[in-house]
């Protein structure tokens, strides 16, 4: 099990040693370490909590073997740019937890006040590079307060912005797959069927009109949802299913992705409202769904008293 946790005094003897592993550091110029005293590492510590939550550091562990670190901080001068940065001891590489690490610190930078994050790798460490593509990083022209003359080396210049185009799309023969590999947090599972059962609940309820949208930032498939029509008196729109994956969660992708949903069967006009049933527990899901105007309907499924329904009226 992946925990991601502020880094505290107790971290801190483990955040000395990665940062003294010369493979860790080799990318960022230091190629034999950097070792810091006892003492710098505890300034560091009170310079991070001073300045939450403009500037924040997690440790990350992997059944309680500390694994590495990743950061962010806030610059609010420029646009409020957050600069994201994560390491890992070798033996914690490809195996998905920087993917996770990285995925925290920038829900938490968008969460308390950034509207792009940005990364600047080594142009030699191309797995990195990879990674920050895979979560939707794009290159960009680097900005001019960030150069600096004596570099060692001219780093790549990434950067995420919060919200941006999001756009709906059809499953095809070319996408399905990467629409069945998405998924939601551990703590999430209980809540949303995988990815896998949207694309089956939509031939299933093929007779019901189901369909389901693709939702894409970018390019890039981040989440799935799927709608059917009732049946059944009162007839209206059944969002039977709506996730955004895991590594894209916390940028906006969510709120947006479910207003043109709602645009869409708003436009195509066949029923005045929509239904959602949701976990009365899955408290980020309610918040979202009373942000994009549904409210409870007051109906309560005896086969699902656990469970909340909601309407939106189009």
């Amino acid at each position: 099990m992946i925990e991601i946790k502020q880094t505290a005094a107790e971290d801190l003897k483990d955040v000395q040693r990665l940062w003294a592993d010369g493979d860790v550091m080799r990318f960022v110029g230091f190629p034999e370490g950097l070792h810091e005293t006892d003492e710098e590492m505890q300034d560091w510590l009170k310079w991070i909590e001073s300045g939450r939550p403009r500037v924040d550091h997690f440790s990350v562990f992997e059944d309680g073997v500390y694994c590495g670190e990743a950061f962010y901080e806030i610059d609010q001068e420029h646009e409020n740019s957050a600069a994201l940065d994560i390491k890992l001891f070798g033996f914690a590489r490809g195996r998905g937890i920087a993917a996770k690490a990285l995925s925290h610190a920038i829900e938490k930078a968008f969460r308390n006040g950034a509207d792009v994050v940005w990364v600047d790798p080594n142009p030699e460490n191309e797995k990195a590079i990879a990674l920050y593509e895979k979560l939707g990083f794009k290159r960009k022209e680097r900005p001019e307060y960030l150069i600096c003359e004596d570099e060692p080396f001219t780093p790549v210049y990434m950067e995420l912005r919060k919200g941006g185009a999001v756009r709906l799309t059809q499953v095809t023969e070319e996408n399905w797959l990467e629409v069945a590999s998405l998924s939601v947090k551990e703590s999430q599972q209980e809540y949303l069927a995988p990815a896998i059962g949207i694309l089956a609940r939509g031939y299933v309820y093929r007779d019901c009109n189901a369909r389901v949208f693709v939702i894409e930032h970018d390019g890039i498939i981040v989440g799935a949802a799927l709608v059917r029509e009732f049946t059944d008196e009162p007839l209206g729109y059944d969002l039977q299913q709506f996730m955004i994956d895991r590594h894209f969660q916390g940028r906006g992708y969510g709120f947006a992705a479910l207003k043109l949903i709602l645009e869409e069967l708003r436009k195509e006009g066949h029923y005045d409202h929509v239904e959602v049933c949701v976990k009365k527990k899955d408290v980020e899901a309610i918040r979202l769904y009373e942000k994009c105007g549904f409210t409870d309907s007051g109906y309560i499924d005896e086969d699902a008293p656990d469970s909340l329904n909601m309407i939106c009226y189009l």
